[in-house]
């Protein structure tokens, strides 16, 4: 698989972007039949930037394709709630005072 066929993902994108980069990341590690040790290497390969950072940040569990799959979907590929709707949807629970 060459390099190129996966352009480097920088956290810069909109969540439609990140959506469309991620589906091409998956399509490229199943044509190469990468397990979810080399999606893991290979992701480290491909981001860039603060994308880069938020994979290192996640320490050892970086190495977990499970994991990092379902994080990466809901870092970059969920859309942000604006700060309004944020505050409408906290709630105190029981034992908060």
């Amino acid at each position: 698989m060459p390099y190129d066929a996966i352009k480097p993902f920088d956290a810069y994108k909109d969540t439609a972007e990140a959506k469309v980069w991620w589906k091409r990341f998956l399509y490229v590690a199943e044509a190469a039949r990468w397990n979810g040790d080399m999606r893991c290497r290979n992701l480290d390969v491909y981001l860039s930037g603060p994308a880069h950072a938020w994979l290192l940040q996640l320490g050892r569990l970086r190495f977990s394709w499970n994991y990092v799959s379902k994080a990466f979907k809901e870092e970059f590929c969920t859309p942000r709630a604006s700060p309004m709707e944020r505050y409408y949807a906290l709630h105190q629970n029981k034992t908060e005072t």
